[in-house]
């Protein structure tokens, strides 16, 4: 063999292992969609925008407090989360960025906060029965403890049985098992507010503020976990509009 088809030979060998490797490396790709289509861990893609890097300014939308709204005597703003409790991006606030809302923004007097739920069903098929779970411990006046021992357990929300989860949190077992086996109306009513403010994934939060009926006149929107500096700026800017 001369230098000349040496070189040949060589290329060729070289493209035919190219072709090769990109074959596999497709394949591989295509695998692991697959089986995170089976799993269900892609999903996360389909319930959440990426987070904003501004608030959208919204007009001409109000809402009501709700329930289990956290209320403070004199506050004039409130931010209303629309949330599912399966939602991954949801736990993720939850966990990381609520505290320091909840710390900074609420427990100071400065916000109220409305938590409304949105289970995205199609998706997140334990989102409902989280919420039920949430809502019945709220009818024993612990909604926020329910609220966020569901969130520190994603993705196994439904991890413990009813019982044990009335136990866990000193609840009256009986009451909650009859409460969790009933239609939730406050569930429905969040859901049907949400699409009513054209909410269409999770977690969905408005910046309002309150008029003298106490009704809540939504001034920003923000989609998506973001976090709590981003938050602060929202609610220092709506202030200022109102100061």
């Amino acid at each position: 063999m001369n230098s000349t088809s040496a070189l040949r030979h060589r290329f060729e060998t070289m493209v035919n292992l190219a072709t090769i490797a990109s074959g596999l490396a497709v394949l591989v790709v295509a695998g692991l969609i697959i089986r995170g289509l089976v799993s269900g861990r892609l999903t996360v893609s389909l319930n959440a925008s990426k987070p904003p890097s501004v608030a959208a300014v919204i007009d001409d939308k109000t809402t009501t407090v709700n329930e289990t709204t956290v209320h403070h005597a004199g506050a004039r703003l409130a931010i209303v989360e629309f949330s599912d409790f399966e939602c991954p991006f949801c736990g993720k606030y939850a966990r990381d960025v609520f505290p320091l809302v909840r710390d900074q923004l609420v427990e100071s007097g400065r916000v109220d906060y409305v938590f409304r739920n949105f289970p995205l069903e199609k998706i997140h098929h334990n989102a409902l029965q989280a919420s039920q779970r949430a809502e019945c411990a709220g009818a024993q006046r612990k909604y926020w403890e329910m609220h966020d021992r569901i969130f520190a357990r994603q993705p196994n929300i439904l991890m413990s049985s009813l019982a044990d989860e009335a136990r866990a949190l000193e609840l009256d077992v009986p009451a909650f098992l009859s409460c969790t086996s009933a239609p939730q109306i406050k569930i429905e009513r969040d859901i049907s507010e949400g699409k009513r403010l054209g909410v269409g994934a999770t977690p969905t939060f408005f910046i309002g503020t309150f008029d003298s009926t106490g009704t809540i006149r939504l001034v920003r929107r923000i989609n998506g976990a973001v976090s709590f500096d981003a938050f602060k700026r929202v609610i220092d800017e709506v202030q200022k509009t109102i100061s």
